[in-house]
């Protein structure tokens, strides 16, 4: 891999000037950032300036994100946009904002409606799965038209919802999952798994816990109930197996580089 060539004095001197300048300079500002070589700091300097114009409403998102460099800036500005609408409760107009950002596109329109999600279930739990159902559908109801057809809104938005209640749980229990109707059964224990496979994974990592963690003779679900509580499932165990696998099984293999243990020849 070749190192990235550093910035140009003048560029750096050019974009901390700008940087530096008042809010109501940044309009006038802002064309000086394409005159910047280095691609980096002309789409930081263009990102900026245009944020803080647009965060005094004295400029037009539509007219100043197409005059930030494509790429990963651009995709910034338009996210920013969308936030700045739904704080305003635009909310149909920071959806629209949304599918210009790029990349950043999911995770733009997953910020629409999270906050609702999560503050429905996550206090409550996952024995409220089955009770608050029709309150989320609600806010699903409300989001799917201007999000389903150009984001990953539709596989994002239940799994949210049943890890957030996990998450106010802090372990997994997949019979919250059964009072639910048979789609959204599917969808919660998925959720769950996926949920248990995701903390399950930094707390035996860590110093002190990989070592009995490696010393399990049968890594099942029931094993790791100290680290993660659980209700101990097969599709759970399949989740500590495979992470058993991945952080163990290099360590069983014997070394025979040389300088590793082998046999006497």
């Amino acid at each position: 891999m070749g190192c990235r060539v550093a910035a140009p004095a003048d560029d750096v001197g050019v974009y901390t000037t700008l940087l530096a300048g008042e809010t109501a300079a940044a309009a006038s500002d802002l064309p000086t950032c394409a005159t910047l070589d280095d691609p980096d700091l002309a789409g930081d300097c263009a990102l900026v300036l245009t944020g803080r114009i647009l965060d005094a409403r004295t400029g037009d998102a539509e007219e100043l994100c197409p005059l930030v460099p494509d790429g990963v800036w651009r995709d910034e500005c338009w996210f920013q946009e969308a936030e700045r609408r739904r704080a305003r409760g635009q909310d149909q107009s920071a959806a629209r904002i949304c599918l210009m950002a790029g990349r950043f596109r999911d995770d733009c329109a997953q910020h629409l409606w999270q906050t609702a999600v999560h503050s429905l279930i996550s206090k409550a739990g996952p024995v409220a799965f089955a009770e608050r159902l029709h309150r989320g559908q609600a806010i699903y109801d409300e989001w799917a038209p201007h999000l389903a057809a150009g984001t990953d809104f539709e596989d994002r938005f239940w799994e949210k919802y049943y890890q957030n209640g996990f998450e106010g749980q802090g372990g997994v229990d997949l019979d919250h999952c059964k009072p639910l109707p048979e789609g959204h059964r599917e969808r919660c224990r998925a959720a769950g798994a996926a949920y248990f496979s995701r903390e399950l994974a930094p707390r035996v990592d860590q110093a002190g816990a990989a070592a009995a963690f490696c010393a399990l003779e049968s890594p099942d679900a029931a094993s790791v109930g100290v680290w993660l509580p659980n209700r101990a499932e097969p599709v759970l165990d399949e989740v500590v197996s495979r992470r058993h696998g991945e952080v163990c099984g290099a360590a069983a293999e014997p070394d025979l580089t040389e300088g590793g243990d082998r046999a006497p020849g």
